[in-house]
């Protein structure tokens, strides 16, 4: 579903840092946009990102974006 993204390159952020905050799209089907973060969780595989909404389109492996 586009609520939930696991997400790499914020390996020295922990739990909940981003949370709260935004995710705006740099690349992809949702470039330009931008979505507020409702939950982040530090995991060892990469980083668990919740949406308060989800994307508007589908999120795939190598889109980019930038989390606040």
């Amino acid at each position: 579903d586009n609520r939930h993204l696991t997400v790499s390159g914020a390996e020295s952020s922990g739990d909940s840092f981003f949370a709260r905050g935004t995710v705006s799209f740099t690349s992809g089907a949702n470039e330009g946009r931008m979505a507020e973060i409702k939950l982040h969780r530090a995991r060892a595989a990469g980083h668990l990102i919740e949406l308060w909404q989800p994307a508007a389109f589908a999120v795939v492996p190598g889109d980019q974006l930038r989390l606040r």
